[in-house]
């Protein structure tokens, strides 16, 4: 992906927005491997810290869509970048 792309004119980013779970909420909860997929320990790298997801109107493809468009956005590089105080946002230079 192009660094001078904006996020929301990808493909990545128009199949994630098209993406739009139509079931309600608790028909959604009522499924426990979906909710089993969206809970999220990270035992190793912050013992504290889960992420539970099962309570948000999305499914594991809405899920699969987002990984996609994080990887092809390098959005783990710039977080990296981030916390190792370089200069990620170079209109505001910070």
């Amino acid at each position: 992906m192009e660094s001078n792309n904006t996020l929301d004119k990808t493909v990545d980013w128009q199949e994630l927005s098209s993406n739009r779970v139509k079931k309600h909420l608790r028909e959604l909860l009522s499924d426990e491997e979906r909710n089993k997929n969206l809970l999220f320990c990270f035992e190793k790298e912050l013992p504290d810290i889960t992420l539970d997801l099962s309570h948000e109107k999305i499914d594991l493809k809405t899920l699969e869509y987002f990984q996609t468009l994080s990887t092809r956005s390098k959005i783990p590089e710039k977080f990296k970048q981030m916390f190792a105080g370089e200069i990620i946002n170079k209109t505001e230079g910070r």
